[in-house]
């Protein structure tokens, strides 16, 4: 097995830790189904970004992932006892 280090620049680090952000707010703009689909797509983009060389990065994404699975959660009891308007 060949050990052959990579180097990750500061600008390939800083992208990567928006990808998480840029989905949260794709999914915030476009509720249905975006946001159905980001939950799920989330964990993937998650486990593979919480474990990136940089420290940094892998932190960013884990609060990004707060933020959102917080929203999600906040949604839940806020649409059950919204009023039915849409029908």
């Amino acid at each position: 097995m060949q050990n052959d280090p990579h180097i990750v620049t500061a600008a390939s680090a800083r992208k990567t830790a928006k990808l998480f952000y840029y989905g949260n707010l794709l999914a915030v703009i476009i509720p249905f189904p975006v946001f159905i689909l980001w939950f799920g797509a989330g964990i993937l983009v998650y486990a593979m970004l919480r474990h990136h060389p940089n420290p940094r990065v892998g932190y960013y994404t884990q609060i990004a992932t707060y933020h959102y699975y917080g929203l999600a959660g906040g949604l839940v009891p806020i649409l059950t006892f919204a009023p039915v308007i849409f029908l």
